[in-house]
């Protein structure tokens, strides 16, 4: 059966995206496909640099890589198109990522946000995020523009926050793929469900994190421990890599 390998929410973290590439892109099958759940950017320090990796791993692998829209690509886009939309920038700590492709448009950026305070959201005052996206490489927004909300192939369904279980993996809400609500799994039955953005996992006496498995549902968001975990289907093996220590294991 051909193979399917799901990495988890990377939010900037340049190095431990590295670390876990360095184990995994020798060891895809020939017929192996590449999910992406979503949540590259914002909160580490080097969003620039991942999505650097990711466009260099979709080179190397045509048709076989998948990459899926998360809730912090999604406020970002939203800022595009709006420049007197801040959700992102003082909500979702999108200045870390600005600032990894411009220092002087994060400057400019955080002046104004101390200047104007809470009249930016009162009389929805235009702040100029052109000096951000006009630095950054086209080839980069134009991948966060073309991300999915979700992928589906005979292994498993995958999004980034997850599933409505009362509702047809065919018919969720695209808010639920993004944004997710707290749904009990529990009794959930169906295909398997790989999906990220909750921070759900479970660290051992060992230090060792453990996926979210409830139901016939895997959750692997483990960045805010530092830690970039992805699962491997259908054997369901998990690769964990932080910045100098990657473990191989299984859940069970």
């Amino acid at each position: 059966m051909r193979e399917t390998t799901v990495i988890g929410d990377i939010h900037g973290q340049s190095a431990v995206l590295q670390n876990l590439l360095r184990y995994l892109a020798p060891t895809l099958r020939s017929d192996s496909t590449v999910v992406m759940l979503g949540d590259y950017i914002d909160r580490g320090p080097d969003s620039c640099g991942v999505i650097e990796q990711l466009l260099e791993l979709q080179s190397r692998l045509p048709g076989r890589f998948v990459a899926l829209l998360g809730n912090h690509e999604e406020w970002m886009l939203e800022t595009l198109r709006d420049f007197t939309r801040h959700s992102w920038l003082l909500g979702m700590k999108g200045l870390s990522t600005i600032e990894s492709y411009s220092a002087g448009a994060a400057e400019e950026l955080r002046n104004q946000m101390q200047h104007f305070g809470p009249r930016l959201f009162v009389e929805r005052i235009k702040l100029p995020y052109e000096l951000f996206f006009d630095a950054v490489p086209g080839s980069h927004l134009a991948f966060v523009q073309q991300l999915v909300r979700c992928y589906e192939d005979d292994r498993g369904f995958y999004s980034h926050a997850g599933l409505d279980p009362s509702r047809p993996l065919s018919d969720q809400d695209s808010r639920t793929h993004t944004w997710g609500r707290d749904y009990d799994l529990s009794d959930y039955r169906g295909k398997t469900v790989v999906y990220g953005h909750w921070n759900n996992m479970t660290q051992t006496d060992s230090g060792r994190l453990m996926p979210y498995v409830c139901g016939a549902t895997i959750g692997i968001d483990s960045i805010a421990h530092d830690a970039l975990t992805a699962v491997r289907l259908p054997s369901e093996e998990l690769i964990q890599a932080t910045g100098d220590r990657l473990d191989v294991f299984r859940h069970s």
